[in-house]
């Protein structure tokens, strides 16, 4: 009887451990010996991080290019391990290609129930799309029970109808700025544009005195200014206290009196003759490239690229700075803001199948990324600002404005620069014989219909 019941014992037991294990044992986190002394816990779930660029974020490519691989590495498995799951990281497939193209993928992928990922990196254009079709899922609820590491900057521009859809690992910074050949203020003997900021002199006003001031000296074959007009006002419209267009307000603003006022003020720098008369958008004219051009828009990556400024022997030498853009008289420093438009941010996408799927690939998400503190953050963009720059007093200058960002929509609606409706070309047009006013009336209610489809408002109407 003894060995009866001693032989069942084993047997019990014996069934125990293979169900437990699963059948296996061979150590590998699928059950059997995980050597950790924790429970098995059956195949881990995987969850998948769609990129445009896995090299840049895959730490484990054998082609990463970003920083810190090692640290990296050891969180994701630190995390694999922890709430049992594999993160993988895919390119986005050919029939998903940069632009609409993609857009439309992810929205089609959902509709015929077949997701390729849970986490989607997107740019904001195709976000109020995206959203309206129900492709992607808001955060808001995970956001204080995962820690609320986003950045506001990052929050504000993807928040619609009170969600918030949209995130990404560090606080967005403006690169706007204007930029200026410093070989021409000192052979001209100039006012140095950063003293001028500094000392708070540099206003509206104060700047066009300068720019005539540098006309006079700079003879017929070089100009002050330089790009389109257009590019000018998408900075000086909300300096002077206005928006293009304000997907939070839900509003198109480009008619309004302080967008107004920003076209005539640079209506009459261009009835002064101080913008060159062929220019170009993002690399500049070759008027520009070739050192006879005194002040460009543009943006700081632009520097060291090879196929925007980097490439001119001006920048090559040394000799460009960059200057907050001027503000209009009444305002002060504390009233600077840059527009940012057209951001990366990453997305859930919605599985009905497995609501708490969702919820999972937010916190993997969160949980793999090496968060810094804000004075690490703001210490990294200076570091960048010191490769960019031969002098510190840009550095300086440019610390003082880079976080003081807001989202604008209008590069985001879906015109091209060149179009007939395009904000961009009524600009341009409007500023050289000052009928700006004029062309935006014409324009603001295909905005207007855009905004709406941008928020995803027609599609609920449909």
């Amino acid at each position: 009887m003894k060995k009866r019941v001693l032989g069942f014992l084993i047997a019990f037991l014996l069934v125990f451990v293979l169900i437990g294990c699963d059948g296996v044992g061979n150590g590998d986190g699928n059950g059997g010996d995980n050597g950790n002394d924790k429970p098995p816990q059956g195949k881990p779930t995987e969850i998948v991080i769609m990129h445009g660029a896995v090299t840049e974020v895959d730490p484990r490519h054998k082609d990463f290019t970003g920083s810190e691989a090692a640290a990296r590495i050891a969180l994701h498995e630190q995390i694999e391990e922890e709430l049992n799951v594999k993160i993988v990281y895919k390119q986005y497939p050919a029939d998903a290609p940069w632009g609409p193209g993609r857009r439309d993928a992810i929205i089609q992928w959902h509709a015929g129930g077949n997701a390729k990922a849970d986490i989607y990196w997107i740019t904001t254009i195709w976000l109020g799309e995206i959203m309206a079709s129900n492709a992607i899922v808001p955060i808001d609820s995970w956001l204080s029970r995962y820690g609320r590491n986003l950045d506001d900057s990052v929050l504000d521009m993807t928040t619609f109808d009170k969600k918030t859809w949209g995130f990404a690992p560090e606080p967005l910074n403006g690169e706007k700025g204007l930029f200026y050949n410093t070989a021409i203020i000192e052979e001209l003997n100039l006012d140095d544009p950063v003293d001028l900021w500094n000392r708070g002199e540099w206003t509206w006003d104060k700047f066009e005195d300068y720019a005539l001031e540098a006309q006079a000296k700079i003879g017929s074959e070089r100009s002050v200014l330089g790009g389109y007009p257009a590019i000018w006002a998408e900075s000086l419209v909300p300096l002077n206290g206005g928006y293009i267009v304000n997907p939070l307000l839900e509003k198109v603003g480009f008619t309004a009196p302080a967008a107004n006022a920003a076209y005539e003020y640079l209506s009459r720098l261009y009835d002064k003759g101080l913008f060159e008369e062929s220019p170009k958008y993002d690399a500049g004219s070759e008027l520009w490239g070739g050192g006879n051009v005194l002040f460009h828009p543009g943006n700081l990556w632009f520097v060291r690229a090879d196929n925007r400024f980097g490439q001119y022997q001006f920048v090559k030498n040394g000799d460009i700075g960059v200057v907050p853009y001027p503000l209009p008289e009444g305002k002060t420093k504390d009233d600077y803001i840059i527009p940012i438009g057209g951001e990366a941010v990453y997305v859930v996408a919605a599985n009905p199948e497995n609501r708490a799927k969702e919820e999972l690939a937010f916190e993997v998400w969160n949980r793999i990324q090496l968060w810094e503190t804000l004075q690490s953050y703001e210490e990294n963009f200076e570091d960048w600002l010191v490769k960019v720059f031969d002098a510190e007093k840009f550095v300086d200058v440019y610390m003082q404005i880079y976080n003081k960002v807001y989202y604008d929509a209008y590069t985001d609606l879906g015109f091209s620069q060149y179009g007939e409706h395009s904000w961009y070309s009524r600009v341009n047009l409007g500023v050289q014989d000052n009928t700006t006013r004029t062309k935006m009336e014409e324009i603001i209610a295909v905005y207007e219909e855009a905004l709406d489809r941008f928020l995803g408002k027609v599609a609920e109407e449909e």
